[in-house]
C-alpha cells in the first residue's frame, strides 16, 4: 500500500491533502494524519484490503449530493435558496425558525482572554 494510495483516497473522499499557508507557503497533511482522518470518517486505510474496500466505498458513493454547508453570523439574516419564496419552499419558515431557535441556545461566544505579560 503505497502512500499516493492514500492521498488519493483521501482527495476521492473529499478530504484536503495539502494547504497553502497566509504567506503562500505549500504544505502536505502526512500519511499518517490523513489515515486517521479517514478512520474517522469510516474509511479505514491501514492495510492493502482496507483500503481497496475504503476505494470501493468512496465509488460507490460518487455522484451522491451531501448536503450545503451554510455558514452565518449569530442575529444577521441568512440567505437560502427559496426560502424568500414560502411557495416553493414550504419549509422555509420552519428551517428559518430552527435556526433562530439554535443560535438563541447554541451561540454563547466570549471573547477570547488577553494574557499580559510585563517585560
Amino acid at each position: 500500500m503505497s502512500d499516493a494510495a492514500v492521498r488519493d483516497l483521501a482527495r476521492n473522499a473529499g478530504v484536503a491533502v495539502g494547504w497553502e499557508d497566509h504567506a503562500g507557503k505549500r504544505h502536505r497533511v502526512s500519511v499518517a494524519v490523513l489515515r486517521r482522518i479517514l478512520g474517522a470518517l469510516g474509511l479505514p486505510c491501514e492495510t492493502a484490503g482496507d483500503l481497496r474496500h475504503s476505494q470501493e466505498a468512496v465509488r460507490s458513493s460518487a455522484g451522491a449530493t451531501a448536503a450545503p454547508l451554510i455558514t452565518a453570523t449569530v442575529g444577521e439574516p441568512v440567505a437560502m435558496a427559496g426560502a424568500h419564496d414560502e411557495g416553493r419552499n414550504p419549509a422555509a419558515p420552519i428551517m428559518q425558525r430552527k435556526m433562530a431557535a439554535a443560535a438563541d441556545r447554541n451561540a454563547r461566544i466570549s471573547p477570547p482572554r488577553v494574557r499580559q505579560t510585563h517585560c
